[in-house]
């Protein structure tokens, strides 16, 4: 995108990047001073979240001042004023984590230097690989196509609310005497057993996909990598539960609680990913990436139904071939009654357009489970939120659509679509008042 102020400095990237790492290395080593002699090493914790602000702003100013620059730079520091209050807060509550704890001791006499180095210097060099795809966002000027925004940040906004409110959530549990010793099994933790950390992985994921559509972005995809094995592996998930695997109680809780990632927000993960690439090739007319798309999301959610949700798992065939069926008629009473009309110009709809409709009645019994529950609601949503997608095909010239038709057209026989759907569902699962009888 072209620079939307003349502020900034324009930088060679090379320059920028050794600027930054000089800066950085700065800030932590102020840290690092501050926290040998508070004697407090979770101070690391503390300058994470203002260290990728610093990064950031310096990298913005240095480069390019860009629409998508600011965009990015608004979420990194929402969200590294968050973080920084809330573990400052938490801090100021309780002793030091167990795992500071235990270098303390395992260091002795040689704490001071290897705080510096293996952990404040240490952490200065994740942190710098971890916001390489911002600092690659303010050295281009390429303009990212507004849908690729559309994606990024719902994905963003819905990890920061995860983070927030499931951080939100644990503070006032280990705030009430009456829960200690005890786990939450309550709220977003009833889904995952770290919401937070998912919330935290799905927003730094979001910030590499809008670098991954500027040139070379998507080799910096280590970016995300990097941070998801330090969480899983090193610094969260992993020493969390060894220190909790004597209890009974966690023991039960992981057998029956997934550790990262629900299914259903998966399903609904692979189902949104495919159904864009679907749209968006599909109106350029391309034929295999549409085709492998479709043939991968099918085959990754029968894995994911075979390895979480076996009941479910024997009514995908019977469900995505009435789900295909049910669509093409849709679609071709669309075209005969003028409502749209794709570019093959046939009385048959395109074959990318088709494909969805088989991964979309995969989510029935899982991500979109709730509309089992409720007709109306069922009616309203499927009405409403199919707008959007041909709205995209449309702007992307994949479908055009004839006014004043198209809306209310679309709305209501999506609305029936759907609940006809939902009604042939609920007789495969043997659907009774609002529990479904799977057997």
């Amino acid at each position: 995108m072209e620079k939307l102020f003349h502020l900034g400095l324009n930088l060679p990237q090379t320059h920028i990047y050794l600027g930054v790492g000089a800066l950085l290395f700065l800030y932590i080593s102020i840290w690092s001073l501050v926290a040998i002699v508070k004697k407090r090493a979770d101070l690391a914790d503390l300058a994470w979240g203002p260290g990728f602000i610093l990064v950031a702003w310096v990298s913005l100013i240095s480069g390019r001042m860009t629409v998508n620059g600011l965009i990015v730079n608004i979420l990194v520091t929402t969200w590294g004023i968050r973080l920084m209050f809330h573990i400052y807060f938490r801090n100021q509550k309780r002793d030091e984590d167990f795992r500071y704890q235990a270098l303390k001791r395992q260091w002795g006499e040689n704490f001071n230097f290897k705080l510096f180095s293996e952990v404040f210097l240490l952490q200065g060099c994740i942190l710098y690989i971890v916001a390489l795809p911002i600092m690659w966002i303010h050295t281009y000027a390429e303009r990212l196509p507004v849908p690729i925004l559309g994606i990024v940040l719902p994905i963003w906004l819905t990890g920061f609310l995860l983070e927030t409110v499931a951080d939100r959530e644990l503070t006032l549990f280990q705030n009430d005497p009456s829960k200690k010793g005890k786990f939450l099994t309550v709220g977003l933790w009833g889904y995952v057993r770290h919401p937070n950390y998912l919330g935290e992985l799905m927003q730094w994921w979001a910030i590499w996909l809008m670098a991954a559509f500027l040139p070379f972005g998507w080799a910096l995809m280590i970016s995300p990598l990097l941070l998801t094995y330090l969480i899983v592996n090193v610094s969260g998930v992993k020493p969390l539960e060894e220190k909790m695997q004597k209890n009974a109680e966690f023991k039960v809780y992981a057998e029956n609680t997934p550790s990262l990632i629900p299914p259903s927000l998966f399903n609904g993960f692979l189902y949104w990913i495919a159904s864009y690439i679907l749209i968006v090739y599909g109106a350029k007319g391309s034929r295999l990436i549409p085709i492998l798309a479709a043939v991968g999301c099918y085959a990754a959610q029968i894995i994911l139904f075979a390895k979480f949700d076996r009941k479910s798992l024997r009514l995908c065939i019977p469900i995505s071939i009435f789900a295909l069926g049910l669509g093409l008629i849709q679609e071709m009473i669309f075209i005969q009654f003028g409502i749209l009309t794709y570019p093959n110009g046939g009385i048959f709809p395109p074959l990318w357009l088709l494909a969805l409709y088989p991964l979309f009645s995969l989510t029935l019994n899982s991500s979109l489970a709730f509309l089992n529950k409720n007709l109306p609601v069922t009616f309203f949503l499927g009405g409403l939120g199919t707008l959007p997608s041909y709205l995209l095909g449309e702007r992307l010239g994949g479908v055009q659509l004839f006014s004043p038709l198209a809306y209310p057209g679309l709305f209501l026989s999506w609305g029936v679509f759907l609940t006809f759907l939902i009604i042939f569902n609920r007789k495969l699962i043997g659907f009774k008042g609002n529990k479904p009888e799977l057997g």
